[in-house]
């Protein structure tokens, strides 16, 4: 049985009438409804990654599937390389696109959890859009359960160019432009996620006002100063996490605090806030309070350098907590007075 197969033909060859695809659907229809959509499979004993390629083939009728589909089936396909597939069982990779292009048009492969699951990523391109999605399958269970939060965590895929592996189990993540950059990569955690702390701090913002310096990962973007000038917002790709890093006249000099009184200040603050408090900390010139109330977490740090104060205050939702708490404190850590 062969495990690895590279199949070509011509794409204005593939678009046929009479295949198993009707009432096609584009990417912004397949992204509204698979967070949803739960996706049934057929027997089968021993799950490769065809057997999840055709299931996600016919659960969602779309024209770059349906080429992927003919020409992996050679349904009335003329041979000429320009469209492939690569189909690796053996990794269970697989993979098709225009030949000489950076970027596919699909990606998929699967990770295997020591408890028995499999996680199934996919990553489909159409025109400009792209979309990604992750499922859960239990192998006693027949069914593809979708994982929308653990798309939320993966970098925006329009903006960058994410790249599953086919061999290893890390996820790669390049900037495009005229070379495709390569700024980090997602490690697979063994248990069914990723740790985003290896991701380069690759961004660096600069105040000129209060004279400061914060790095931050790539997936953040700024939202613009105010009128004041005194810092600017980062809002993470996702929408799940945030953070604001501002500077300000030091409260000890200000109100003639020590910085212990201000800290203390600070925490009661959060707690009147209903913020229930994790972690403090607090040394000669700076400290860190890290809390949560409901669904969300809020970590603050300030220093104090002469008679200005640096902040930055950064929440995010309880759903990456596990994972962003290193990265907040890597964010914060950045901060520094030049």
């Amino acid at each position: 049985m062969k495990r690895l197969i590279i199949l070509f033909s011509t794409l204005s060859a593939l678009l046929l009438p009479g295949s198993v695809f009707a009432g096609k659907m584009n990417l912004p229809q397949i992204r509204k409804i698979w967070p949803e959509k739960i996706i049934s499979l057929p027997d089968q004993s021993v799950p490769d990654i065809e057997y999840y390629f055709d299931a996600i083939v016919k659960a969602f009728p779309n024209d770059v599937l349906q080429v992927a589909y003919n020409v992996f089936y050679e349904i009335e396909v003329e041979s000429d390389p320009n469209c492939y597939v690569l189909m690796d069982k053996r990794n269970g990779y697989m993979r098709t696109g225009i030949s000489g292009e950076q970027e596919g048009n699909l990606q998929m492969c699967y990770w295997k959890v020591p408890d028995g699951r499999r996680i199934l990523g996919i990553i489909l391109r159409q025109d400009n859009d792209v979309l990604k999605m992750f499922y859960e399958h239990r192998i006693e269970e027949q069914t593809l359960k979708p994982l929308p939060a653990l798309a939320d965590f993966v970098p925006d895929a329009s903006r960058y160019y994410i790249e599953l592996p086919q061999k290893g189990k890390d996820i790669t993540v390049y900037v495009r432009g005229e070379e495709y950059q390569k700024v980090g990569h997602l490690e697979w955690d063994g248990f069914g996620g990723f740790d985003q702390l290896d991701l380069v701090m690759d961004r660096c913002y600069y105040n000129e006002r209060f004279g400061f310096t914060i790095r931050y990962p790539f997936y953040f973007t700024g939202q613009g100063e105010p009128e004041n000038g005194d810092g600017q917002q980062f809002i993470s790709d996702s929408g799940l996490a945030s953070f604001y890093a501002y500077g300000g006249y030091s409260s000890v000099v200000m109100f003639n605090q020590t910085l212990q009184e201000h800290f203390e200040e600070k925490c009661e603050g959060f707690k009147t806030m209903g913020y229930i408090l994790d972690d403090t900390s607090i040394s000669d010139n700076e400290f860190y309070i890290i809390g949560h109330k409901d669904d969300s977490y809020i970590y603050k740090k300030a220093i104090v350098a002469g008679d200005i104060q640096l902040n930055v205050v950064i929440t995010f939702d309880s759903v990456i907590a596990d994972d962003f708490l290193r990265m907040a404190h890597q964010i914060a850590n950045t901060l520094i007075k030049r």
